[in-house]
C-alpha cells in the first residue's frame, strides 16, 4: 500500500522567484539519481531576481487539462512587484518569454516552462487605493506538456 503522509509544518506562497530568458538557457541537465532538472544559463544577466515582498500574494498553480491536441498542464505564477518605480523593467519582460524557477514556503524549487514552450509575462498596472498596493501585478502563464520538474538551482555556462 501506498501512502500519503500529511506535513502539519506546511506553508503556503512562494519564498522565491526567478525568470530565466528563455533565448538564454543553453540546456537542461537532468540529476539521474533524483531526477532533478539543472538548467544551465549563459549568463547571468539573463536572470530576473523578482524579491518575493509578501509571501501571501505570490502562488504558483499548475492544472492538468484535457484539449483537442491531447493532455496540457496550465501554468500560473502569480505575484506582485512593489510600486511602480520598474516600469521599463516590466515593459521588457513583457516583451520576453521565460522560464521561471520558484521556491515554495517550504523549499521546494521547481522549474516551469522550457526553451521551446516557455512561460508569458502579463503584467497588471495600478496606482491602487487605500487598502491596496501601489504595484504592477503580474502572471507569468504557459500551457506545457510536461509538468513544472523539481529543480537543483541553475549553472552559469564557462563557455
Amino acid at each position: 500500500m501506498k501512502k500519503i503522509d500529511f506535513d502539519f509544518d506546511n506553508v503556503g506562497g512562494l519564498a522565491h522567484l526567478y525568470l530565466i530568458d528563455a533565448s538564454g538557457l543553453l540546456r537542461c541537465d537532468v540529476n539521474v539519481k533524483n531526477g532533478h532538472v539543472r538548467p544551465v544559463i549563459a549568463s547571468e544577466n539573463m536572470i530576473y531576481d523578482i524579491a518575493v515582498y509578501a509571501g501571501d500574494n505570490f502562488a504558483f498553480t499548475e492544472n492538468l487539462l484535457e484539449e483537442d491536441t491531447g493532455e496540457v498542464y496550465d501554468v500560473a505564477i502569480s505575484g506582485f512587484i512593489p510600486k511602480m518605480d520598474n516600469i521599463m523593467t516590466v515593459a521588457e519582460m513583457e516583451r520576453k518569454e521565460w522560464i521561471a524557477v520558484h521556491q515554495d514556503a517550504n523549499g521546494n524549487l521547481l522549474i516551469s516552462g522550457t526553451k521551446e514552450m516557455p512561460l508569458r509575462f502579463i503584467s497588471n498596472k495600478t496606482t491602487g487605493t487605500a487598502p491596496t498596493r501601489n504595484a504592477t501585478a503580474f502572471t507569468l502563464v504557459g500551457k506545457l506538456t510536461c509538468p513544472s520538474k523539481a529543480c537543483d538551482s541553475w549553472v552559469l555556462s564557462s563557455n
